[in-house]
């Protein structure tokens, strides 16, 4: 039986933070992890626990899956689920079981959903003060259009603390506010989201945004760096700045998958997960990586000493994914005909798209990453060894997967890959 999401509520995190110039400030060291915050972990139900390791993590790789291809990318897939979450609470019928079987919970257990990200938000402050990790939620609607149910309205705003915004979409620099939005609550990284006016025709804007910055437990030395080849996914070399460096790391070699790596950040609340697929295939561990294969190779990472290069690089990337959605059985919500919004509004309401666009940027101090989730509904008329001690080596010279997770939970935050291009 599948729970309620998980995966969904963990984006809802705000963690306190240094403050971004202290950050861009750190020294070129290592940082003792002595010196930082003990780890607290995020305590749950034994439901909750038990839904980030099938269904909350699941979907965040049947998305993964979707995506790839032989292009590097970056996606939140909590982003994603934080903004069908909140539709959600103004779904029904077979609208909100598609969503609910997508996301991986028990039907209709919105209120279950609600209730652990209200959990979340309040147990996630702690974690590691050396991590900034921030959420933001809201709502836009087109006063022209009309108004969401008050039902509706609580309901987003006491589980997500999303605000609603009426605008009239004919009249008002929509376009302009939503970016500005999107800026303040991604540092900046985020600027732009939208490129042009909202149509008259929109009814609202589900907006998310998630925010990542966390400095390396073990820092990588600028003066260890070298300019070094690394194959694309074609086998055809680039020169990369690759970072190096030698240390006790969690480490696992899976037979039919590759060669994993997980570096933490801070106090390891986080950690950066690192897949090499086995034969330099990446195409074949897009095939494999599963949430059985996932949870095999997070369940044989140990401690080992490690030779690591690991290429510092910056991605964006941004989509529409309607399509992707509908391929993971989100149908009739995307549908004028068949959507079934009427706990969110007393129109004839469906989603036109769901733009994502994220961004991340890997270094020797660590990782900065965002994300923005907008779901754009329309109105329609229509209905550990003793011995000599040997050195592991990870040397990230061909493409890989990464992905940025919470340990105690084991929730995947951000997930992509990087092929040298």
């Amino acid at each position: 039986m599948k729970h309620f999401s998980l995966l969904f509520a963990f984006i809802a995190l705000f963690v306190a933070s240094c403050s971004k110039e202290d950050r861009q400030n750190l020294p070129d060291e290592t940082i003792p992890v002595e010196d930082l915050a003990p780890r607290k972990d995020i305590v749950l139900t034994k439901s909750q626990a038990e839904y980030v390791k099938t269904g909350g993590n699941e979907f965040a790789l049947n998305l993964f899956r979707q995506l790839a291809g032989e292009n590097g990318f970056v996606i939140s897939p909590l982003s994603v689920t934080f903004g069908l979450g909140m539709a959600d609470n103004g779904a029904a019928g077979n609208t909100r079981a598609q969503i609910d079987n997508a996301l991986g919970y028990e039907e209709d257990s919105v209120d279950g959903l609600n209730a652990y990200c209200k959990a979340m938000m309040s147990s996630v402050r702690e974690i590691d003060p050396s991590v900034a990790i921030e959420f933001a939620n809201t709502a836009v609607v087109n006063s022209a259009r009309g108004s969401v149910r008050d039902e509706f309205k609580k309901a987003i705003e006491n589980n997500y603390f999303a605000g609603v915004c009426n605008k009239d979409f004919g009249s008002d620099d929509v376009m302009g506010y939503i970016n500005s939005w999107c800026s303040a609550n991604t540092q900046g990284r985020i600027p732009t989201l939208l490129t042009q006016q909202p149509t008259e025709t929109d009814f609202a804007h589900l907006l998310n945004a998630v925010y990542f910055k966390g400095i390396w437990s073990s820092q990588f030395k600028r003066k260890d760096s070298r300019s070094e080849d690394m194959r694309d996914i074609y086998g055809n070399k680039h020169k990369v700045n690759m970072m190096h460096q030698e240390g006790h790391f969690n480490y696992a070699s899976v037979p039919g998958i590759g060669a994993a790596l997980s570096l933490p950040f801070g106090n390891q609340a986080y950690s950066m997960l690192f897949l090499l697929p086995e034969n330099g295939n990446i195409f074949d561990l897009h095939k494999a990586l599963d949430i059985k294969a996932w949870d095999t190779v997070t369940s044989e990472l140990h401690d080992e000493k490690v030779d690591v290069k690991i290429p510092s690089f910056e991605l964006s990337f941004e989509t529409d994914l309607r399509e992707n959605l509908q391929q993971l059985g989100i149908v009739d919500a995307f549908h004028p005909m068949y959507a079934d919004f009427k706990l969110m509004t007393d129109k004839i309401v469906w989603i036109d798209s769901i733009l994502h666009k994220a961004v991340i940027s890997v270094d020797e101090q660590g990782s900065e990453a965002s994300a923005i989730t907008d779901v754009i509904f329309k109105e329609t008329s229509m209905g550990p060894n003793g011995g000599a001690e040997l050195s592991r080596e990870f040397h990230a010279d061909r493409p890989f997967i990464y992905a940025i997770t919470e340990v105690s939970t084991g929730a995947i935050v951000f997930i992509g890959q990087y092929t040298g291009k």
